[in-house]
């Protein structure tokens, strides 16, 4: 087996919850405008809060972030989503790092997938 593929089946062993990854797909209108549809796809993750340290070094890097989480995700497609859903929250991702193990008959790449996100939070507007 190669180290992608170990890889791979570890990340799937270690992951606790579930997590959906919401992907826009565009329809297109008879007008020339298009519809923006949401599509989201379940797979399974492991969630863990951002330390200081980890901050830190992102900032380095050039991402502007002040918390987060850092979510690992088994069979993960190599395109990175809109944002992320989990435990009632959503996020948007601010990096997708993808580890490809394999590709389908069809070609298309899975792998283990660790993303940096902030929550989106909402606010009501102010009347």
């Amino acid at each position: 087996m190669n180290v992608r593929g170990l890889l791979s089946m570890v990340a799937s062993r270690i992951t606790d919850e579930e997590c959906d990854c919401i992907y826009n797909i565009l329809v297109p209108e008879d007008d020339g405008s298009s519809t923006v549809t949401p599509m989201p796809v379940t797979l399974r993750a492991s969630i863990m809060p951002l330390q200081p340290v980890d901050i830190e070094r992102l900032r380095e890097g050039g991402i502007e972030i002040q918390s987060g989480v850092s979510i690992e995700i088994a069979e993960a497609l190599e395109e990175r989503p809109e944002k992320i859903e989990a435990r009632g929250r959503a996020w948007r991702v601010h990096s997708w790092s993808f580890e490809k193990a394999y590709e389908d008959e069809s070609g298309i790449p899975y792998g283990t997938v660790v993303a940096i996100c902030d929550e989106i939070r909402v606010a009501p507007a102010a009347v």
